[in-house]
């Protein structure tokens, strides 16, 4: 079904001023002298006159203007041209009496405004469904995006600490250096005795084990 948004707003017209029976045929394929014919069956002659002021007077306000307006045996039978939509509207034994649908009815072209309302009502559904999809894929995504560049903040602020840490070791390593260096060079006699210290506490650990070699050796032979 394709019903083009002028035929749906005509439709909608006509069933606001209760208008009965509204069924619409789809003609492209016939090469008619119209696209679409929209019939319809007003109470009375003078029920059918007021629909034809209220189409037009909504027509021109949706800037679609009726060309043509033609009425037939007292108005029972009345034709709007809108250029490539035609509406008829007829009383209730007019419209039986010329069977003008059967003519232009294929029994795949004809759809009542109930149908249309509904497949109209459908395809909203399933736009609404498809647009509630897309944005939760979008919703998804952008969720998806945002862990993504959390984590890779939270990696680069990582590195960036690791980064530092070891510049700050690195400069208190060289400081210390320094330090000692600088201890160093103010104190060298300091460090010469502490250096004699530690030979002479050295020698004497030597000297020390040596005697206890020696006594030891002494009772050996003492024994034998």
């Amino acid at each position: 079904m394709n019903i083009p948004q002028k035929v749906i707003d005509i439709c909608n017209f006509l069933e606001e001023k209760k208008t009965e029976d509204i069924v619409v045929c789809d003609t492209t394929k016939m090469h008619n002298v119209a696209d679409f014919f929209v019939i319809a069956t007003g109470n009375s002659s003078t029920h059918i006159n007021g629909i034809c002021d209220y189409l037009e007077e909504k027509a021109r306000e949706n800037n679609f203007p009726s060309l043509e307006r033609e009425g037939f045996i007292l108005s029972t039978w009345v034709v709007l041209d809108f250029d490539n939509v035609l509406v008829h509207l007829f009383t209730k034994e007019e419209r039986e009496k010329y069977s003008l649908q059967k003519l232009l009815s294929d029994g795949k072209n004809e759809f009542s405004l109930k149908r249309i309302n509904s497949t109209l009502e459908t395809e909203r559904k399933k736009q609404e469904m498809l647009e509630k999809k897309k944005q939760e894929e979008e919703k998804r995504k952008n969720n998806e995006l945002k862990k993504r560049q959390e984590r890779e903040i939270k990696l680069n602020k990582n590195k960036e600490q690791s980064s530092i840490n070891k510049r700050k070791n690195s400069e208190e390593i060289k400081s210390d250096n320094n330090e000692r260096k600088l201890n160093a060079e103010k104190n060298p006699e300091q460090d010469e005795k502490k250096l004699a210290t530690k030979k002479d506490k050295t020698a004497g650990v030597t000297d020390n084990k040596k005697m206890s070699f020696g006594t030891e050796n002494m009772k050996k032979r003492a024994k034998k």
